[in-house]
């Protein structure tokens, strides 16, 4: 399941348990979300941290308005 798919179903999550909900690694994780907000379908607050602090990182991962109409339904 996409992160996408993820947010839209679940909403705005705490990068850390969007970590345990994807199927990828915290690397995986990290370049996808960085592409989704070089394309400006996600906003977290500040920079994406590491792969190894994602499992402590709790702010918020959500969709943009761009990024909910993106989401397949």
């Amino acid at each position: 399941m996409s992160v996408l798919d993820i947010l839209k179903m679940s909403g705005a999550l705490p990068l850390n348990e969007l970590n345990l909900r994807s199927s990828g690694s915290s690397a995986q994780l990290t370049q996808e979300l960085r592409k989704l907000m070089d394309e400006k379908l996600v906003a977290f607050d500040g920079a994406l941290p590491t792969p190894e602090a994602v499992p402590g990182e709790t702010k918020p991962v959500q969709l943009t308005l761009k990024g909910l109409r993106a989401a397949p339904p």
